[in-house]
């Protein structure tokens, strides 16, 4: 067995007990639900009966519930069926987030090479690869819960990807690049408010970055940046345009603060 089928048949392995445990997890835990979860059930339902002033609010971000509520439809009417509903959509996400975050592994990986002017070893790869694998099962079973009702898994998915496009501006700024960012950035922000300023971090950083190359990058780098606050501001603009005038006053959401 060459050392490719080797380094593949175990990462299929990983992949399976990943995603057994978040299964297995997810079913022992679909009768625990927190006051937020029955929030976020209460903006999902709203959404559902077109009640867009219960439905807009600024302490639960709309992301999760509009999710809910689009697959909702999928599973039987019954209550049973809602609970089927949210469990499955919630296993989904973890399987989303994880590959999510394989991604941000490989693109880390990559970028570390670069920088360091090595190439990645398979041996190396392995290494990484199990011991982030492990403390991201550790962290979304003990920590983030497939089972909790709430969008903080998928928020985890964005930033690993956010993050991993990030990386990939810096080896090589592009305009695709940067506009797939700030969408990324733009639907953070639905999901939970707090990615908001953290996506204005991440952008002041790679400005920074750029500021720091020779004269002749910097404009290139600077205008190909730019491009992610428009993309960002597509998704990002009409939302808070619709909470502010639901609650009547300007608003960029509570929630996550």
């Amino acid at each position: 067995m060459n050392r490719r089928i080797r380094n593949l048949f175990f990462g299929l392995m990983v992949s399976l007990v990943v995603v057994g445990s978040a299964a297995v997890e997810d079913w022992f835990g679909r009768f625990d639900y927190s006051d937020d979860a029955i929030s976020y059930l209460d903006v999902s339902k709203a959404i559902s009966r077109g009640d867009w002033t219960l439905a807009l609010s600024p302490y639960w971000s709309i992301g999760y519930p509009m999710i809910l509520s689009a697959t909702r439809w999928m599973f039987p009417s019954s209550l049973d069926g809602e609970w089927t509903a949210i469990h499955v959509v919630n296993l989904v996400i973890f399987l989303t987030t994880y590959l999510s975050f394989l991604y941000f592994l490989r693109v880390a990986l990559i970028y570390t090479a670069k920088v360091n002017s090595t190439e990645s070893t398979g041996s190396g790869s392995g290494f990484v690869f199990a011991i982030g694998t492990s403390i991201f099962l550790l962290w979304q079973l003990l920590v983030g819960n497939v089972s909790r009702v709430s969008p903080d898994p998928l928020v985890s998915g964005v930033f690993f990807l956010v993050t991993a496009a990030s990386l990939h501006f810096v080896m090589r700024p592009r305009v695709k690049t940067a506009v797939l960012m700030g969408l990324l950035m733009g639907f953070g922000y639905i999901l939970k408010a707090i990615l908001l300023p953290i996506s204005v971090a991440v952008l002041l950083g790679l400005l920074l970055h750029g500021l720091t190359r020779l004269p002749t990058e910097r404009l290139s780098r600077t205008s190909k940046l730019a491009w992610a606050l428009p993309a960002m501001a597509l998704l990002a603009l009409p939302y808070i345009t619709a909470l502010s005038k639901a609650v009547g006053t300007f608003t960029l959401g509570e929630s996550g603060s």
